[in-house]
């Protein structure tokens, strides 16, 4: 072998170690010991060593070798200074990097531009600009990681400065701008400066799209993508997440269709896949899993995710199935399998691999996070305090925000009031950690549904946050079940007239003159949300049955093409549960001035009643149901499908807007509070 090909071979074996510190230093032992001085006079080896040291993550032993290369060069040239300040710029030691650059024997931008743009990174921009004022000569690039610098921290009045001062701006000046004022929420100056660049490319094209889809406005989003003179990949791509941010699936799988085979990549299958599986197309999303070419850990991790959102039994299994199948499993995909377990209310099964499969140098916040609020969802309250007190003792993660808002869920899902006010309290004594919007509502929550409305509404009124609807939801909602007529109508005057246009304080206040038997109030408060507008969101329930999915909305079978179906079968288990525990409906549910019968029918036609019994007609006995619903089940139907799990000798799972159900034998995981 020539020694020109020995230097290249051993160049290319370091490009190819990524962040492997063990490979780069094993290279690194084996130069030394084929000539101890070579690195000291092959300036081009030695440039390649520093810059694969470089590459090692945040391995301060790697930074520690690339230094000591670096140092016994004889006559390092500009890649050498490239290498070694871009090593501690990679790494994060900003301080010795920067008094690299300062050591230079002549300035030369590459190395100033790197330096800059790790300060930047970590919005130390005052010593960005500080190096940037040092530099005698300055080219474009330079230049516009500056003016990045300066728009990642969000100070665009500095940023503005430099692009208007700047001579042979190019496009990624522009978009860098265009992207700083869109993060602000400045959209009118981004659409200026967009409207203004020269000759905009795909990037500055996919900027716009994705801002437009950001602030909610998918139908803009849209329009600029049909304009596009050519849109590329990125760009088809970036539209796909718009569609699915925006819920409509349908136009993305159309988009999707309409790629050349050839021109989807891995990023654009997997957001196809992440769309689907956001809005709980399970068996969609499986279909594109398994037409994918290339899966990467994120399309895994996607349908992990995808099957851990369903409470059903099968879909369960699946994801077990899936995740042992996966060639590599790292914590993020662990902990998407310890969701899918503990949603599906799991436990045996998700502590195993949370004690086993997942090893405690692996666990992070997130993976207790997971199995807390996984737990605290199905039931199963106390098992995940006693989780977190776990972690507590462990150390292996400090508690956050977000794992206080599931612990303070699972004490509102049993009732612990007391447990869940030494948390909240614990939180700044003991954490540092300061109560958002959320902790109280949470709070408040739990004291109005335990009878402490006296405590709830004085917390609301106390906190230093301006109620928000679902606080008021909670105190109304309370006073309603406590029949506190006096109390209810006070709050949800104070809720509608902070917010006008909060329709669940209508709906409520409602219900509460119709349960104190003021039908005619009750009228009146309706007629009054029609004439401002104001609608009620219809309770509408999904089952999934042989991989096709069917839709109930309350009360209206009228168009349904299963109508005749679902009537027999609603018919049938009303019948077996009156013989089979002389089940009684909680007529008092029914807001409308009815007579009794009609009252036991609109209850019989909730959606997730209708999507049960479509499930029974449909499935072999015993088979398991599980049906979605978008508002809290009523406790009629919670009633009726505990006693129908028995009667029916059926697992029936309910996912609605507040939690996982697990109704079986009779019994549900909720322990009937809720």
């Amino acid at each position: 072998m020539s020694w020109e090909s020995f230097r290249q071979g051993i160049a290319s074996a370091l490009k190819s170690c990524g962040k492997d510190t063990a490979q780069v230093r094993q290279i690194h032992a084996s130069i030394v010991a084929h000539d101890a001085h070579l690195l000291q006079r092959d300036t081009f080896l030695a440039n390649h060593l520093i810059d694969a040291y470089g590459k090692c993550s945040s391995s301060s032993t790697a930074l520690d070798c690339a230094v000591g290369v670096f140092r016994g060069i004889h006559h390092p040239n500009l890649f050498s200074w490239n290498a070694i300040v871009g090593a501690h710029a990679q790494i994060g030691h900003l301080d010795q990097g920067y008094s690299l650059v300062l050591k230079m024997p002549q300035w030369h931008p590459n190395p100033c531009a790197m330096m800059i743009r790790a300060l930047g990174l970590r919005l130390r921009v005052a010593e960005a600009r500080e190096l940037f004022d040092l530099v005698p000569e300055r080219d474009r690039f330079i230049w516009n990681v500056m003016v990045s610098a300066y728009a990642q921290r969000g100070d665009m009045n500095e940023a503005m400065k430099l692009f208007l001062r700047m001579d042979g701006r190019d496009v990624i000046t522009w978009t860098t701008v265009i992207r700083g004022f869109a993060l602000l929420g400045v959209f009118h100056e981004a659409e200026a400066l967009f409207a203004r660049i020269p000759a905009a490319t795909a990037v500055s094209w996919n900027t716009m799209i994705v801002m437009n889809a950001e602030r909610g406005d998918a139908v803009q989003s849209k329009r600029l993508f049909d304009r596009m003179p050519e849109p590329t990949i990125v760009s088809r791509t970036a539209m796909l997440g718009v569609y699915a941010q925006a819920g409509r699936i349908d136009e993305a799988e159309v988009l999707f269709s309409a790629m050349p085979e050839e021109s989807r990549d891995t990023v654009s299958w997997t957001t196809m896949l992440q769309a689907l599986a956001l809005h709980g197309e399970l068996d969609r999303a499986k279909e594109v899993f398994d037409r994918m070419p290339c899966r990467d850990a994120v399309a895994w991790t996607t349908m992990l995710a995808a099957f851990s959102q369903s409470a059903g039994n099968s879909d369960v299994k699946s994801a077990g199935a899936l995740f042992h199948r996966m060639p590599q499993r790292d914590v993020v995909a662990g902990n998407a399998m310890l969701a899918a377990y503990a949603h599906g209310g799991l436990v045996d099964q998700a502590l195993e691999l949370f004690h086993s499969s997942l090893h405690a140098a692996d666990r992070n916040l997130v993976t207790w996070t997971t199995l807390v609020a996984g737990f605290a969802h199905s039931g199963h309250g106390e098992l995940a305090l006693e989780l977190f007190q776990e972690m507590i003792l462990d150390g292996s993660a400090m508690p956050d925000e977000i794992i206080f808002l599931s612990v303070l869920g699972a004490c509102g899902h049993v009732g612990l009031v007391k447990i869940a006010r030494s948390f909240f309290l614990a939180m700044v004594a003991d954490h540092g950690i300061s109560p958002i919007l959320e902790h109280y509502c949470c709070m408040i929550d739990i004291m109005a549904r335990t009878g402490k409305l006296g405590d709830a509404e004085e917390l609301a009124n106390s906190m230093p946050f301006l109620p928000n609807d679902l606080v008021w939801a909670s105190l109304i909602a309370a006073c309603r079940n406590q029949q506190d007529l006096e109390l209810g109508t006070r709050i949800a005057t104070q809720a509608i007239e902070q917010s006008p246009g909060n329709y669940t304080a209508y709906v409520l206040l409602a219900n509460l003159h119709s349960k104190a038997g003021r039908f005619e109030e009750s009228a009146r408060i309706r007629k009054l949300m029609a004439e401002k507008g104001l609608t009620k969101q219809p309770g509408a329930s999904t089952i999934r049955i042989d991989g096709r999915v069917y839709r109930f909305v309350a009360g209206d079978l009228s168009q349904h093409p299963h109508r005749e179906e679902v009537l027999a079968a609603v018919d049938r288990i009303c019948r077996l549960l009156r013989d089979h525990g002389g089940h009684s409906p909680e007529i008092a549910e029914v807001m409308h001035d009815v007579a009794e019968g009609d009252k036991v029918k609109i209850l019989s036609h909730h959606s997730e009643r209708l999507a049960m019994a479509l499930g029974v007609a449909r499935t072999s006995p015993g088979a398991p149901l599980t049906i979605v619903k978008n508002l809290r089940v009523c406790s009629d139907c919670h009633s009726t499908i505990k006693l129908a799990s028995k009667a029916l000798g059926r697992r029936i799972s309910v996912r609605d807007a507040s939690r996982f159900h697990h109704f079986s034998d009779g019994k549900c995981s909720c322990q009937d509070y809720w």
